[in-house]
């Protein structure tokens, strides 16, 4: 699983990579492959990992902490590679250098983490594979708005999250099938090459655009602009930080769930190992089945609609959850969840780059994980706290709480609406 004012800001504009139809289609694909070995990694992270931990401690707030995918150290590190992202040009680009860079170097500490004989040395091995995870999965998400004008960045990115769910779906059907009372080596490995097949095939084959059309005087050219004046001039984008406060609180929710929901079916419904894994498959069916026509009601009747349609759904699933006893009880609820994520991954990254300009995507979408490496561990805290207190259910009224107030923020947040690139 994997969020004001109404100051109104010019939508962020970049020059499209291709006008014809079927070659930005055919870009949407080839950017898509990555969101494959994305799919393998969150699918590991955050239903299979907790198994993995769960082996070796008993220390709920420990295991939440570790099967999260933002970590603390985000807060600096991912606002500074975003930023650099939006500054620097190399001869593949000034996204895809990171992936080409980042992803290579998580999947060697996953290789590490698959033989790690020690708590201490698989919790080193986690840090490290995140942190590298995700300083190439954020300039990968910002390429999204380099590639892609407004009106069709609803559709790209339902694509690629479509295809970022049959690579969860893959990746837990497969490590539920190979796994018994704990999880085999052969996982990691998986994962690990799944990832580096995927995103070799999209740096390889897209092509950023050299140029990114400012979208207006509010844009900033960030290599003219000292880095200290540069966060100043972010911070005056209110209404883009108050959507980041409401993706804030849906993160804090949605994390109380995510990294016990296998540990919740063990606990509390009482299945093994195998079958809590399979459980979070129909989640992701679903989410994978009205990802894309989420998408496409994004596209006719707004961003935000559609984004709270999400979030008000996942409210009432959560509310459901602390009353689910059995085994059929908690599959309906899941798939209902897997309805509102769809909205919500449909959504929520291409309407903040409705509220930003187009040379800052990068740093946007670093401050973005900054808020997440908060609300994240923070969320992992509480939810683990509680646990202690009150058993796994307790998760769910975490995730209600979340869901609230993120609906209560977005309210705020008028969106102005995206014009139409035109094509000279």
């Amino acid at each position: 699983m994997a969020l004001g004012d109404t100051v109104a800001l010019t939508p962020a504009q970049p020059a499209a990579v291709h006008t014809d139809d079927r070659r930005w289609l055919g870009t949407a694909g080839w950017y898509s492959v990555a969101s494959l070995g994305a799919g393998f990694f969150y699918a590991f992270n955050n239903f299979t990992l907790p198994l993995v931990l769960g082996n070796m401690t008993n220390n709920a707030t420990l295991i939440g902490l570790l099967s999260s995918t933002r970590s603390i150290e985000g807060v600096v590190i991912q606002p500074t590679i975003g930023a650099l992202s939006d500054r620097t040009w190399t001869r593949l680009g000034r996204r895809r250098i990171y992936m080409a860079v980042g992803i290579p170097l998580s999947t060697l500490f996953f290789l590490v983490a698959a033989h790690a004989g020690t708590l201490g040395l698989l919790v080193a091995a986690i840090v490290l594979f995140s942190l590298l995870f995700n300083a190439a999965i954020d300039p990968y998400n910002a390429l999204l708005a380099d590639l892609f004008p407004p009106e069709r960045r609803s559709v790209a990115n339902g694509l690629a999250t479509v295809v970022q769910f049959v690579g969860q779906v893959a990746m837990l059907l497969l490590a539920a099938q190979l796994s018994g009372n704990s999880v085999p080596p052969l996982v990691f490995y998986v994962v690990a090459v799944g990832m580096l097949v995927t995103f070799a095939v999209t740096i390889a084959r897209v092509r950023e655009p050299r140029e990114i059309k400012p979208s207006g005087p509010e844009s900033a050219t960030a290599t003219t602009m000292p880095f200290r004046a540069y966060v100043a001039h972010l911070l005056e984008h209110r209404l883009a930080l108050r959507y980041l406060i409401c993706l804030f609180f849906f993160s804090f929710g949605v994390n109380a769930i995510v990294p016990f929901l296998t540990l919740f079916a063990v606990h509390v419904i009482h299945t093994d190992a195998k079958v809590a894994q399979e459980l979070t498959a129909p989640l992701l069916v679903a989410a994978g089945l009205f990802v894309l026509p989420a998408g496409l009601l994004a596209a006719r009747i707004g961003r935000r609609p559609v984004l709270a349609l999400g979030i008000g759904l996942l409210a009432v699933t959560a509310l459901s959850g602390l009353f689910i006893q059995t085994v059929p009880q908690t599959l309906a609820v899941i798939i209902l969840a897997g309805v509102a994520n769809a909205a919500i991954s449909a959504t929520n990254w291409p309407l903040l780059t409705e509220l930003i300009p187009a040379d800052e995507v990068g740093v946007f979408a670093g401050i973005k994980t900054a808020f997440e490496s908060v609300a994240i561990p923070a969320s992992a805290i509480v939810a683990g706290g509680l646990i202690g207190h009150f058993g796994y259910r307790a998760i769910f009224g975490v995730l209600t709480f979340g869901a609230i107030i993120a609906l209560l923020v977005l309210s705020t947040v008028a969106v102005p609406k995206p014009a139409i690139a035109t094509s000279s």
